[in-house]
Parts: structure tokens; C-alpha cells; sequence
């Protein structure tokens, strides 16, 4: 698969996990981590908004980590 075509798969998935919730936005979001990750050791060049898009998806999944935790 071409940068392109990994490209425009991760912002599809940006929009799809938007509108998605619980299990499917889980797997949306997993599958969107791939498709960077992939992107990543392509080395082509990533869009800010999609940089902005992966930071806050990690930003939350770790977040959600801290709320389960007895203080």
C-alpha cells in the first residue's frame, strides 16, 4: 500500500471515529494507530492534523488509564 493510500485511509478513519462510540470507536482507534504506525516506518511525510489527531488519541487513552486509579 502506497503512503497515499495509507494516507487517506488514517483521515477516513479520523472521521469514522468520530462518529463512532464504545467498541467500534475502540477498533477504529486501534486500526487508525496501525495505519500511522505503518505510515511512520514508510517514512513519508505526516499532516499536522493527523499528528494532532494521533496525539490526542494517546493523550486520552492515557487519561483513561489515570481514572480507574484508587488515590
Amino acid at each position: 500500500m502506497t503512503s497515499t493510500n495509507l494516507t487517506e485511509m488514517a483521515l477516513r478513519l479520523e472521521k469514522d471515529i468520530r462518529g463512532a462510540s464504545g467498541t467500534a470507536r475502540t477498533k477504529l482507534i486501534d486500526e487508525f494507530l496501525s495505519v500511522m504506525s505503518r505510515l511512520r516506518r514508510s517514512n513519508a511525510e505526516i499532516s499536522a492534523q493527523l499528528r494532532r489527531v494521533e496525539y490526542a488519541i494517546l493523550e486520552e487513552a492515557t487519561e483513561d488509564r489515570f481514572d480507574n486509579m484508587p488515590v
